[in-house]
């Protein structure tokens, strides 16, 4: 039975530290934004330029945008939204798109909407 009183008073302390550290970065945080706003304001441009700068993409190359609505993937140009295939996964995708564009070259760019995460654990 002391055993048990070990571990659930392990769990309490790590649930605690856990907790106050969470607190505490935060706090830390919020601090740096306060004190060092220029930095903050650098930092968060930094991250805006990373997001708006275009890949380097081979010549002739088209981004598109996939998507998975429902137990579908749908992929559309980047830059026009035309729709250019769908299928149930990433590998049918791709296939579909070769075949009703022969010859073209596509890039893959995941949607931030829509389970896009669900599409790279897939």
């Amino acid at each position: 039975m002391d055993t048990l009183y070990d571990i659930i008073g392990y769990v309490a302390v790590f649930y605690v530290a856990f907790h106050l550290g969470k607190h505490w970065a935060l706090f830390q945080f919020s601090q740096n934004i306060v004190s060092r706003p220029e930095d903050m304001i650098r930092v968060l441009e930094q991250v805006k330029r990373l997001n708006a700068e275009d890949l380097d993409l081979p010549e002739g190359t088209q981004a598109l945008e996939i998507e998975r609505v429902g137990g579908q993937l749908y992929a559309y140009k980047q830059e026009t939204k035309e729709f250019m295939g769908q299928g149930p996964d990433l590998s049918t995708l791709i296939a579909q798109i070769e075949q009703r564009f022969p010859g073209e070259k596509f890039f893959g760019k995941l949607a931030q909407t829509n389970s896009a995460k669900e599409l790279v654990s897939k």
